[in-house]
């Protein structure tokens, strides 16, 4: 740093013009579709998981609510356009940023393929480029809001001590209102406030003003004053909030007056204050006089009026808001009631209005029938008339913020020779334009110098184009200051350099409303993805401790070992069925939002790495990857628990099945006698299979299956009661029985098979097992004996098989009761014919033998 900057004199911030000051404000919140008291959805379109294309739903929801050009409408043009004031600078934006960023934030040629394939009657590609949709980000816009009015309390460091305590009022108009959806399920709200006075000498209304009004002297009236850093510094802190965080309960009104102090313990507020939330904060509407006012529970204000002008219908029929405050206790008692009863964040009306028909989340009585002397809204049954789409906050009431802040010249003869101002500007001023704070002594820093060390701005200013003396080797125009913090991107400079820092084409200014806004929205969206990561980790993991920790109830307990066993193994599976989900969900947010490089370009590259390093993006990438790795790796763990288990189990059958086998064998002439044991068997043995499979997986099955039938509900009610039932029988009775009946059959159908694979070996296909009798009856066969050229069948003497006719050589026959012992066939003979039914009597075969043939008994 050259020395000679000490040379340069320092002023105080109410002494440096601002000539132009714009403010875009970024509000991410998470969305989720509504749902009943039983987790489903109230509408069951609004589907995120099933339905890759739940963003046009969600939009056509959203749109539907708007009338008369009121609310949210698509985007009229796609951008980057092809005309238009905005043109040069969007196509330059679009060039700045690498393609897989590009494909993220702009549509497609997928996209634009896609659209053209569903609209095949469009012939123009700018017709079709505005019909496709962009697959990963919707775009929604809002024209029908005027202005924004901001009043504060403000010390007006130009008068003296006893005249600088009053009001600031700021009225600047709404440029631009766009909300970014993205597939996600976060969105981000942008609001861009032109802040710039109008100096022309025309009759039409400036479009920004700011006024002064002393607090001593309240009937003096508003009074016009130019703008400057002081009162920047004041805006900036005050507009980004969406809700009080705190008050100064009584500390004017209680000085010295015990009775007041008394009042306040009691909570009676006479007087209650918060300096960095608004006095008031009022949204215009450009149909007519509509307003909306804000109070944040500061009172009093000079003319405040009784009641707020705001529509009944809420701002332009996209909802009804609650009854404005009268006092700072309705104020703060509006807040406490909804963080107490709904366990979110208070949203002042002003904010609710202009996100509508979003609503804040809230918590929903399940019970049907409420108290109906209850007056609380957490009482009231669920309204079917209640938009279905909710937002949760995911920072706290301060939204990020950037700003386009332009110093003015300085009004002394010698301007000239004289430094430029923004060279002129105190080192604590700096920082409080980088870290959004307050206006205070110039010369003092915000906070200690031992904590910000001897270079303060180290790692928040970007001062690539910046030098705080301009002389040689550095060059005069170097007078442009970026300050960042991740939550706050600051652009200071001259507003005389036309062709750079104010220059809306190609120079400064375009680079802040295009190409520093994508990287400065892309990081937002970047956390608010991961912070969601990190509420629905353990929300995944309520799954598990819930039951199996002992966090349930007394009723909600298991009974018995057994059924506490099932309870965790269904658990278990809900777990890993929402880790999965969970970890598909992370490997597309890596694959789409996550990057740490958004542009080729050196600055684009440092700048956001500036952003990164202050949100700790890469920290909590880090422990959001870590914990979806613990719960895959949970699931393992279970899924190897199951696995040990059922290899016991097997190696247990595998050992029932060896002994059950022998027993079976010893049974099977039994079973064969008796087909009705073998039935009952087999039906027990089924049985027994659907004992033990899982009811839910089941009723998956059954649900899938019986989905094509025309009465699906009534198939879905025989599935719940038909598995219901098995689950109580389960809960009733161990899993012993069914597995002894399973091993059974098991054993059964093993001996059954053995004997059908082999019932043929070993035996003679050409000699029968037994001889059939002419009644159908088989008896067995007598031994056979084959030596050398003949066979000798040996009859026992009590042997009473069949009459059958043995043919001899000579044509004699014989028949087999008139055997001796044994009765020799030469090898000549006639094979013995099969058993029939034929009565016995000469057959064919006797009458054509031939009469050598001849028997030997």
């Amino acid at each position: 740093m050259p020395t000679d900057e000490s040379s340069i004199a320092k002023l105080p911030a109410h002494k440096i013009p601002v000539d132009d000051f714009q403010v875009k404000l970024l509000w991410p919140v998470f969305l989720q579709p509504l749902r009943n008291h039983d987790g489903i959805l109230v509408d069951p379109e609004l589907e995120t998981v099933e339905r890759p294309d739940f963003l046009t739903v969600w939009c056509d929801r959203i749109i539907s609510r708007g009338e008369n050009g009121k609310g949210w409408k698509e985007l009229d043009k796609p951008f980057p356009r092809m005309d238009g004031p905005d043109a040069l600078a969007e196509y330059a934006e679009f060039c700045y940023l690498h393609p897989f960023v590009r494909n993220l934030l702009y549509k497609t040629r997928d996209d634009i393929r896609s659209g053209w394939l569903q609209n095949e009657s469009l012939k123009k590609i700018s017709e079709v480029i505005a019909a496709s949709n962009n697959r990963n980000l919707r775009i929604l816009q809002r024209d029908d809001l005027a202005s924004l009015t901001v009043t504060c309390k403000y010390d007006n460091s130009e008068l003296s001590k006893d005249e600088q305590e009053g009001w600031l009022q700021a009225e600047m108009p709404i440029t631009s209102c766009w909300l970014y959806l993205f597939d996600t399920q976060v969105a981000l709200l942008e609001i861009h406030l032109s802040g710039k006075p109008d100096k022309a000498d025309t009759g039409d209304p400036p479009p920004a003003a700011y006024s002064w009004r002393p607090k001593s002297d309240e009937e003096k009236g508003w009074e016009t004053v130019p703008l400057n850093l002081s009162m920047v510094l004041k805006l900036q802190d005050v507009v980004r909030r969406l809700y009080s965080a705190f008050w100064d309960v009584g500390s004017d009104s209680v000085k010295g007056d015990q009775a007041a102090k008394a009042r306040v313990d009691e909570g009676h507020f006479d007087f209650s204050h918060n300096s960095h939330t608004p006095a008031r904060l009022t949204l215009r509407m450009k149909h007519g006089s509509r307003s909306v006012t804000s109070h944040f529970g500061n009172f009093p204000f000079p003319d405040d009026p009784p009641e707020s002008t705001q529509a009944e219908d809420g701002g332009g029929g996209l909802g009804g808001l609650e009854p404005p405050p009268k006092t700072a206790a309705d104020a703060i008692r509006a807040h406490q009631e909804h963080v107490f009863e709904h366990r979110e964040p208070f949203t002042e009306s002003v904010w609710k209005t202009v996100i509508a028909p979003l609503e804040p989340i809230r918590l929903r009585n399940p019970n049907p029938n409420p108290n109906p002397k209850s007056k609380s809204k957490s009482n009231e049954a669920d309204d079917s008339s209640a938009f279905p789409i909710s937002f949760e906050h995911i920072l706290d009431e301060r939204m990020p913020i950037m700003s386009y802040i332009a110093i003015g010249k300085s009004k002394s003869d010698d301007a000239d020779k004289a430094p430029a101002l923004i060279r002129r500007i105190n080192d604590g001023d700096w920082m409080r334009l980088a870290f959004i704070d307050d206006p205070g002594d110039s010369t003092l820093y915000p906070y200690s110098p031992d904590f910000l060390g001897a270079n303060p701005l180290a790692g928040v200013a970007y001062d690539r184009f910046w030098h705080p003396t301009g002389k040689p080797p550095a060059q005069d125009w170097f007078t442009t200051r970026w300050l960042t913090t991740g939550y706050s991107f600051s652009g200071v400079g001259e507003s005389k350099s036309k062709d750079f820092f104010a220059n809306p084409r190609s120079g400064a200014l375009s680079h802040f409303n295009n190409h520093y806004f994508a990287l400065m929205m892309l990081a937002q969206v970047q956390r608010a993805g991961l912070l969601r990561f990190k509420f629905k980790l353990p929300e995944n993991y309520e799954v598990l401790w819930s039951r199996t920790q002992g966090r349930g109830t007394e009723r909600d307990r298991p009974i018995d070992e057994q059924s506490e066993r099932r309870q965790r193994n269904e658990l278990q599976n809900r777990f890993r069925d929402r880790t999965r989900e969970l970890k598909n969900e992370f490997n597309y947010f890596k694959a789409h939002y996550w990057c740490t490089e958004v542009s080729n370009q050196i600055q684009g590259q440092e700048l956001f790495d500036m952003i990164r390093k202050h949100l700790r993006l890469d920290a909590l990438y880090a422990e959001v990857q870590s914990g979806v790795e613990d719960a895959e790796k949970l699931t393992r763990q279970h899924d190897d628990d199951r696995r040990r288990e059922w290899q016991w189990s097997v190696s247990m059958i595998g050992l029932v099945y060896v002994l059950g086998s022998a027993f079976c064998l010893q049974m099977l002439d039994v079973l064969k006698q008796h087909a009705i044991a073998s039935a009952v068997l087999v039906v027990m043995g089924f049985s027994a299979i659907l004992y033990l499979i899982e009811p839910e997986v089941l009723s998956q099955i059954g649900s899938r299956l019986w989905s094509r039938f025309p009465a699906r509900e009534a198939s879905s009610r025989s599935t719940k009661s038909v598995f219901g039932w098995l689950r109580n029988v389960r809960m009733n009775f161990g899993n012993w029985v069914p597995w002894l009946v399973l091993l059974a059959f098991l054993c059964y159908l093993g001996v059954m098979g053995v004997r059908y694979l082999g019932r043929d070996t070993g035996a003679d296909p050409g000699v029968p097992d037994a001889l059939p009798a002419a009644t159908g009856s088989i008896d067995p066969l007598p031994p056979i004996m084959i030596q050398d050229s003949s066979i000798t069948v040996t009859l026992p003497p009590d042997w009473s098989g069949p009459l059958r006719r043995v043919v001899t050589e000579n044509g004699e026959s014989d028949s087999a009761d008139q055997a001796t012992d044994s009765t020799v066939i030469p090898p000549a003979a006639t094979p013995i014919e099969p058993a029939t039914n034929e009565p016995i009597g000469t057959s064919e075969a006797d009458e054509t033998s031939d009469e050598d043939q001849s028997v030997s008994r």
